[in-house]
């Protein structure tokens, strides 16, 4: 169990942030991040370790994304672009031109096919 913990800890927020750009909601990142780590405790004894255990959450995070999306029809994956809070002294200026180079970024992102979009997704998310 302090294994697993341990697996937690040390994983718990790059998850956490794929699935928040997934989704676009802190909310239901949270939620399936739970999901996520409750998939993974479950089915542990099937890691054979011909992966980093962090591929194998991350695949594990992106089918807990997918079963929500078949389950709440209504939540469109990549939606937009996550929002953050700027709220920490900077100018109104500044913040909007961060969103409006967020918004071209993720825009370009959208705009790669699936694979090569996963891996700047986890590369961005990872670093």
């Amino acid at each position: 169990m302090d294994e697993f913990r341990q697996l937690y800890v040390n994983h718990e927020k790059q998850i956490f942030k794929y699935l928040l750009y997934l989704t676009g909601d802190k909310f239901i990142a949270e939620e399936l991040t739970q999901e996520t780590f409750y998939q993974a405790f479950k089915s542990i004894h099937r890691f054979k370790g011909k992966c980093k255990i962090s591929t194998w959450l991350f695949q594990i995070a992106k089918h807990t994304f997918y079963s929500h999306l078949k389950k709440n029809k209504k939540v469109e994956p990549l939606a937009d672009y996550p929002t953050y809070d700027h709220s920490n002294l900077e100018t109104p200026e500044n913040i909007y031109e961060k969103k409006e180079e967020s918004m071209i970024v993720f825009q370009a992102i959208r705009r790669l096919k699936a694979p090569q979009r996963e891996i700047i997704i986890l590369l961005f998310i990872t670093n």
